[in-house]
């Protein structure tokens, strides 16, 4: 096999996968992996894919994309919590391999190699690998979808963009909430879809939009609703909605003794959606500040806390450093993120819209933002956006240059 280039020195990435893994392993005897927990989403993705592999069902929370994903060990093992450890790495490898492809065509190959490597210290992520989540199964997903999208910039074939868009589309089906985005991503390109629609590489962007409308058929026969998931009625009522009525009444939210919270699970699914509508109208109309107020405090914790992992880990639990460390990655990620973000959808919308900077940018703020809906989760919800943040770093850089250039 004949050698690329880059590929011929020391700073390629294969080399990159192999100290990738090494650094995983020291992490692992450093004690930063906890295997004796099972956290709550943990049993709902398990839930999930046992319903999926083993009975042909849905769940009303987590879509078939992420059950999926999370059920292929049972081609060969019933035990997806210890097999959880490979769909992670296997997840965490593919998203250093598309890291460094985005960041080696703005750098030289050694500072793509290192600022790469460098994610492996981005101990909230790294933590969660042993754990039965959607947080790197869905970076690797977007990672790759960034890398073709770019390549579609860049060569304007037609392939890198079908490619992107399954990996966008089938997201939706990973993390319902990027049902917004998705559909947004989908809207713009509508008119190169609809010119190419008859060329085969795009059939494959059709089978996603058909197991999409397959996911909201199965959701209305089975559960009586036609959506994606109930996730998002059950995390607006149970924490933006619940976190309102506590500021008006000035008491302190507790999400794990919710009155609201008991309530609305003894409701039936399309009860719970007319409920939760009923009350976001109710509470949208007698106090919006306070709603206001719940969204941004979320916000604002998601950005500060650390890693819930990462505490829980035997590393966490002995030094106190690594948690603070966790802290201080999310709340630098996530201020710099937003800002910078902010910045290069503002620039690129009246200079160059739609490019993959402009895009990679708009989906940090969506990410970001949308984190808003979801109470005490420490850094989960922010640190999908490290690596994609990492290259908008570099690609403000460059942004600049062809700005002034032009």
């Amino acid at each position: 096999m004949t050698l690329k280039p880059h590929q011929r020195t020391i700073w390629n990435p294969w080399f990159l996968l192999l100290c990738s893994l090494f650094l995983c392993l020291l992490w692992y005897f450093l004690g930063l992996f906890s295997t004796d927990t099972i956290y709550p989403d943990s049993l709902s993705y398990a839930a999930a894919a046992d319903g999926l592999w083993q009975h042909a069902r849905g769940h009303d929370t987590r879509p078939i994309g992420m059950a999926f994903i999370h059920g292929i060990p049972f081609l060969w093992s019933n035990q997806l919590y210890a097999n959880a450890w490979l769909i992670n790495v296997l997840s965490w490898l593919v998203c250093q391999w598309f890291l460094f492809r985005l960041l080696r065509r703005r750098l030289s190959n050694q500072w793509a190699f290192w600022l790469t490597l460098g994610t492996n210290t981005l101990v909230g992520l790294i933590s969660s690998m042993p754990h039965l989540l959607s947080e790197l199964p869905f970076m690797a997903l977007m990672m790759a979808a960034w890398d073709q999208f770019d390549l579609y910039d860049r060569k304007k074939d037609h392939r890198y963009l079908a490619v992107s868009l399954v990996l966008i589309l089938f997201s939706m089906l990973v993390r319902p909430g990027m049902q917004f985005f998705g559909f947004l991503f989908l809207l713009c390109h509508l008119p190169v879809l609809w010119k190419s629609r008859s060329k085969r590489i795009f059939w494959p962007v059709y089978g996603v939009l058909l197991l999409i409308a397959g996911q909201f058929a199965g959701m209305k026969h089975q559960f009586g609703n036609a959506r994606i998931s109930y996730v998002d009625v059950i995390t607006f009522y149970n924490y933006v909605g619940s976190k309102a009525v506590c500021l008006e009444k000035g008491q302190p939210y507790q999400q794990l003794h919710n009155p609201r919270a008991d309530y609305f699970y003894t409701l039936t699914y399309t009860d719970r959606v007319v409920v939760a509508k009923a009350d976001f109208y109710t509470q949208l109309k007698q106090h919006p500040q306070l709603l206001l107020e719940a969204f941004l405090l979320n916000i604002f914790e998601n950005s500060t806390t650390g890693s819930i992992v990462v505490s829980d880990s035997a590393l966490g639990k002995q030094h106190a450093w690594v948690h603070t460390l966790a802290q201080i990655q999310n709340v630098v990620f996530s201020v710099v993120g937003f800002f910078l973000a902010l910045f290069i959808v503002i620039k690129e919308l009246f200079h160059k819209p739609w490019n993959p900077a402009f895009w990679m940018a708009l989906w940090v703020l969506y990410t970001l933002l949308s984190s808003g809906i979801s109470s005490d989760q420490g850094d989960r919800m922010h640190l999908v956006c490290y690596l994609v943040i990492v290259v908008l770093v570099r690609l403000k850089n460059t942004l600049n240059q062809d700005f002034v250039a032009s």
